[in-house]
């Protein structure tokens, strides 16, 4: 089954009949493509958000929740597990914007890192960021131990900071990457530090409320019903029912997202188009860490050739079709609860989020997401997120500055000629909130400041409009 939304926040074309009948071929091998590899696959239900070029949405189900007469809902939510770690990266990224945190400080200047075993205190921000700290998993070691407390009682409420009593014993040398769910912890808690909120409120005020992710919230520290999650299996064996409190309370910064799939790809559609930071930090963040290249696959599927890399909470796909075209994938995957893939797709301007509700199918989880990638590689890529919206050569709109933005913020653009001209800004509900301008400009270039002093925090929208042609951009307010 196949689902269309119009989400304003994330539209510059406003969503109509005509540009979903662009993809109608693409959309119906999709769906094709779920129903008919679940069960050779051996996956129950599958639930799949698509953003096409267009900004529009499509959000695909198939197979079975809890059982065959449940089946999976677009309503219900999915456990993003590691596809929490970029809105950790990000809000540590915006932070380090508003010179809140600097990337270079050791993370004794946050944390009393004596109250932490096995942690140095000289590990720095960026090291976390990279997983390049030396700090190794802390759900692997020991023998178990740490899975056997939390699984003694499941329907036990974790604090996530106990969970770092039982961190092993470093790898011996920092600066080469490991992954390790370790680090994101221990940004999770710098986070709560800095701000001095919890981290679900710190979420809730930098990435849920101005996204509208409104089904977004944090496991962590929380008893999880159960009935609102989109089943929970391990094979054949249904667990849909069974309590996994004490496992998704112990979770943070490093996995404790659950949401529906269009608010997952609604994080990654605004992040990874370069929506939320500076170019500058966004070019930062796709830098390789040191060591972490490699390459996973070859001739998989449609692809020839895949290579994976890390940057700040982020990983890096580039894959090689069988015609030589390069594409680069940017989010991270997830294995909990439910297993999961978010990524933007960059040369197509295409974001997906896939999810299944068996956390023991992951390799055939991953047979499952080449044949998405190679049904959406029929896409032409159109991009609406340039620096500037042109028509020919001189007619520009440019994407406001600074963005987010508290109280106030420039708005340019250029004109080819003189003109009459109206730019407006409207909120989520299409409602006008602010005219701008509303008269004749001369040909050039203008800058308008807008003053949002008077307005709540959230997701805005700004059109100029001129000789019959109309751009649109969205803005974020944060206070």
């Amino acid at each position: 089954m196949k689902t269309f939304i119009s989400l304003l926040f994330i539209l510059t074309i406003t969503f109509n009949t005509a540009s979903a009948q662009i993809y109608d071929a693409v959309i119906d091998n999709i769906q094709g493509i779920l129903d008919s590899k679940l069960n050779p696959y051996g996956i129950e239900g599958a639930g799949l958000t698509v953003i096409f070029p267009t900004d529009t949405v499509v959000t695909f189900t198939s197979g079975y929740a809890n059982g065959v007469n449940d089946a999976i809902s677009t309503d219900k939510n999915w456990h993003w597990a590691s596809g929490t770690k970029p809105l950790t990266g990000f809000v540590i990224l915006q932070m380090i914007e508003e010179g809140l945190i600097n990337i270079d400080d050791p993370i004794g200047d946050y944390l009393n890192t004596q109250e932490i075993p096995n942690v140095d205190s000289t590990i720095t921000i960026k090291q976390l960021l990279q997983h390049t700290s030396g700090l190794k998993e802390v759900w692997t070691p020991n023998e178990g131990v740490l899975w056997n407390a939390v699984w003694s009682d499941r329907s036990k409420v974790w604090d996530p900071k106990d969970i770092l009593s039982y961190m092993p014993e470093p790898y011996q040398s920092k600066g080469f990457h490991n992954y390790s769910s370790s680090n994101s912890y221990i940004l999770s808690f710098i986070i709560e530090e800095v701000s001095g909120k919890s981290l679900e409120t710190v979420f809730e005020e930098r990435i849920f409320t101005p996204l509208e992710m409104e089904s977004s919230y944090l496991s962590s520290g929380k008893n999880i019903d159960m009935t609102s999650l989109n089943g929970v299996w391990s094979g054949s064996e249904n667990r849909s029912t069974w309590s996994h409190t004490s496992y998704l309370s112990s979770r943070s910064g490093n996995s404790a997202h659950i949401s529906t799939s269009t608010d997952a790809a609604i994080f990654y559609r605004n992040y990874y188009t370069d929506s939320l930071l500076t170019k500058q930090t966004m070019d930062a963040l796709k830098v390789p860490a040191n060591g972490s290249s490699e390459v996973i696959a070859q001739n998989v599927a449609c692809f020839s050739k895949i290579t994976q890399t890390h940057g700040y909470e982020t990983t890096m796909f580039t894959l090689i079709t069988a015609s030589g075209e390069t594409a680069s994938l940017f989010g991270h995957g997830g294995n909990g609860v439910h297993n999961s893939f978010s990524f933007h797709w960059a040369e197509k301007n295409i974001t997906l989020v896939l999810a299944i509700n068996d956390f023991s199918a992951i390799n055939t989880f991953g047979a499952l997401v080449f044949d998405v990638l190679c049904g959406l590689d029929a896409v032409v890529a159109v991009s609406n997120e340039t620096e500037s919206l042109e028509i020919a050569d001189k007619f520009k709109l440019d994407q406001n500055y600074p963005n987010p933005f508290n109280p106030s913020t420039n708005i340019s653009f250029e004109l080819p000629s003189a003109s009459v001209v109206q730019l407006k800004v409207y909120n989520l509900l299409g409602q006008e909130v602010a005219s701008l301008v509303d008269g004749r400009l001369n040909s050039g270039n203008h800058s308008v400041n807008f003053d949002a002093s008077k307005l709540s925090s959230g997701v805005y929208i700004y059109r100029l409009s001129s000789g019959g042609m109309s751009y649109s951009r969205k803005m974020i307010l944060v206070k």
